[in-house]
């Protein structure tokens, strides 16, 4: 969605990708060595006010325990249902082949670096 760009609003998406520490925090609260509190500390911290798809919309009881005044803004995909599902299943295929262990038949170089264990760890979360 646009939403948040076409308003202006400061949005933590993609930013797994744009930020090295992101994965890391998001690791370590997939596994339980951080906390809610302190992820969403991080994000609002860097300026961020609008979250947005995975792996926010997994978070939403946090969200709102920790942002109890938040507003929710409801997007639809733009093909409907029906659209939104395609989409997140092809997305789904990306990730298990992108999470795929190294072997000789599939040398998925991928899962050799940091960033991508991280956020393949995360993954395991949603």
């Amino acid at each position: 969605s646009r939403s948040p760009q076409l308003l202006s609003w400061p949005h933590f998406g993609g930013c797994l990708e744009q930020d090295t520490s992101q994965p890391a925090l998001w690791r370590d609260f997939a596994e339980g060595r951080a906390t809610a509190d302190e992820l969403f500390g991080k994000i609002a911290g860097e300026g961020y006010n609008v979250t947005m798809d995975n792996p926010m919309c997994d978070l939403f009881a946090e969200q709102m325990r920790i942002f109890p005044n938040a507003k929710v803004v409801l997007t639809e995909h733009p093909k409907g249902a029906a659209g939104w599902a395609k989409s997140f299943a092809a997305l789904l295929s990306v990730v298990q082949l992108q999470s795929a262990p190294f072997s000789l038949t599939y040398p998925n170089l991928l899962s050799l670096f940091p960033l991508f264990q991280d956020i393949n760890a995360l993954r395991c979360m949603m």
